[in-house]
């Protein structure tokens, strides 16, 4: 039987119906009445010594803690296996739990307590001998930095290079086919009917037929460029002819061919102040003359313009240069390439744009300088 301290009532079999008898008959919430004939008058605190007020829950009452990592933080208890370093205290089997008591216990983060305990106060540092340091992770400090771990002596293939490469030199004799063959059949044997089901189901059919589309529509993209370009080059013999003599020219000059310089870079351009790269030795001449006359231009082209080839399949056009100080799209083709068939129509599609957009569209070759 339960008491009402308030009416000194006490024929109450459960605490559910001394609750209504306080709501209804004293007009007091029975949080109300267990703060004053329970606490003496105040709301209870968490037993951990955070000052925390706890919670009323509607079943049960007060709890003895804030929440469960406060009280998780103040265990002690002989089976935990896990003994925290700072208070010499068994609290908890596993990291989780010892992450909790060590937030709550003394105000440590885990990273904190690790760095301290397990790495003298230092920051733990990358294992492959970069000098980064490395970070917490799930389960404690990593050895490596990302990807830092196939460097150096870590590296299984560090040092077996040539002759030593492993992977070098191996020949497969008579004996090693045979034992192939024998694993592949006996894979077939064990396997066969898995096989089977998958090679006839739908799926797997209809996966093969959009891989053979795929396939297929691939080689004919690449067989149609390669067959309009030979047929224009088939249509211009007089084009050949120069295309001919201004390679000689150049392999004499040592501009291509085996001795060539390298002909992609990274530039700086002064007028955008960062590092730019050029495509070709025409886009570093075509910058560095820029820079001479003082004419602001950029390879930073957030313009993107569609145009379609002459099989009819869409591509996306992006300029050279932009000019900075003014409404310039610049293409830097030599004489040459300006009447290949892919390039006419590039041109058209970036001179329309243009008009739209108030700009002008210039292609220039290293000739007009």
């Amino acid at each position: 039987m339960h008491k009402c301290n308030e009416c000194d009532k006490d024929s109450f079999t459960a605490v559910g119906n001394l609750a209504r008898h306080v709501k209804f008959v004293h007009k007091m919430t029975y949080e109300d009445y267990t703060i004053k004939h329970v606490y003496g008058g105040e709301r209870p605190k968490c037993l951990c010594g955070c000052g925390e007020e706890v919670k009323w829950r509607i079943k049960g009452g007060f709890g003895k803690y804030f929440n469960k990592s406060h009280s998780l933080a103040h265990r002690t208890n002989e089976s935990y296996k896990i003994v925290c370093r700072e208070c010499s205290k068994p609290v908890a089997n596993t990291n989780n739990i010892l992450a909790l008591h060590i937030k709550h216990a003394h105000n440590m983060t885990f990273e904190e307590y690790l760095i301290k305990h397990e790495h003298n106060g230092n920051r733990p540092k990358c294992l492959c001998g970069c000098g980064e340091e490395l970070y917490l992770r799930k389960g404690g400090f990593p050895k490596f930095r990302n990807n830092h771990d196939g460097r150096g002596k870590f590296n299984g293939m560090y040092g077996k290079k040539g002759k030593d490469n492993p992977n070098t030199g191996k020949i497969r004799t008579e004996e090693h086919k045979e034992k192939y063959r024998v694993v592949g059949l006996n894979n077939w044997d064990n396997n066969r009917d898995k096989y089977l089901e998958t090679m006839h189901s739908d799926s797997y059919r209809e996966n093969m037929r959009a891989h053979s589309l795929r396939t297929s529509k691939m080689q004919h993209v690449k067989d149609a460029k390669s067959k309009a370009s030979l047929k224009w080059w088939a249509d211009n013999p007089e084009q050949r002819v120069i295309a001919r003599d201004r390679a000689i020219l150049l392999q004499e000059q040592g501009k291509i061919g085996p001795q060539a310089p390298f002909k992609t870079e990274w530039k700086l351009n002064p007028f955008t102040n960062a590092e730019e790269y050029m495509h070709s030795s025409w886009e570093s001449i075509f910058l560095d003359v820029n820079i001479k006359r003082n004419n602001p231009v950029s390879k930073v082209v957030n313009i993107r313009i569609p145009y379609l080839d002459e099989n009819n399949i869409e591509h996306i056009y992006i300029p050279d240069f932009i000019g900075l100080e003014d409404d310039c799209l610049y293409e830097i083709k030599p004489e040459y390439f300006k009447h290949d068939p892919r390039n006419i129509l590039k041109f058209a599609a970036a001179r329309e744009w243009c008009e739209k957009n108030g700009a002008i569209f210039i292609v220039i070759s290293l000739d007009e300088f």
